[in-house]
């Protein structure tokens, strides 16, 4: 049974469950120094992942197109995936707010 037809019988729970499980994976090695957060945020129609960055290079970029296609091949069918990208905190005002956390990293202490 595809993948697609499949989640139409998981709840949706369990298909967000898989889904940030994957963006774990897919993730793996790709988290350089300027991402300070990521989350997954599923809807009926897509997944969206949302990146928190301290700046955007094109380094950053070319991880976040990465992170997109690795989450992509771990897919058993085609899904509507996107990125979208905030510079500065992820506070009240990212998106990201509204996924999942699958990572958010520790700021660096300022009494250093």
């Amino acid at each position: 049974m595809c993948r697609a037809c499949h989640w139409r019988m998981q709840s949706r729970l369990e298909r967000e469950n898989a889904l940030v499980l994957d963006t774990v994976q897919a993730a793996l090695g790709l988290i350089s120094v300027p991402m300070r957060a990521i989350s997954v945020q599923v809807t009926p129609e897509r997944v969206i992942l949302h990146f928190a960055l301290r700046e955007r290079n094109a380094d950053v970029d070319e991880d976040i197109v990465d992170v997109l296609a690795d989450l992509e091949a771990l897919q058993d069918g085609p899904m509507r995936m996107e990125a979208t990208v905030h510079v500065g905190a992820p506070d009240s005002s990212w998106a990201g707010r509204a996924g999942r956390f699958v990572y958010w990293a520790k700021e660096a202490d300022s009494a250093s």
